[in-house]
């Protein structure tokens, strides 16, 4: 054990190793939460790109329900539907 020890070089050395260390472990932590930030915004859009749609789903859904009712009336010479 003390031969592993020895092989540690002095204290500013090893101050100086830790400190890199440290400096990139904070870089990556930082990376790191910016990219959940980002998958998370991602989601969040999708989200609400997915409620948007369904919105759309009813409304037309709406308009159609509403346009059987009334629709053309079959003495229109025009009307496509019926042929």
């Amino acid at each position: 054990m003390d031969f592993i020890l020895s092989l540690i070089p002095g204290g500013s050395l090893t101050a100086i190793g830790a400190g890199i260390v440290a400096a990139l472990l904070a870089v990556w932590r930082i990376f790191a939460a910016g990219r959940k930030a980002g998958r998370n915004e991602a989601a969040a859009k999708e989200r609400d790109a997915y409620e948007s749609h369904l919105q759309d789903i009813a409304r037309a859904n709406h308009a159609r329900a509403g346009a059987e009712l009334g629709g053309v009336p079959d003495s229109d010479p025009y009307n496509r539907d019926r042929h």
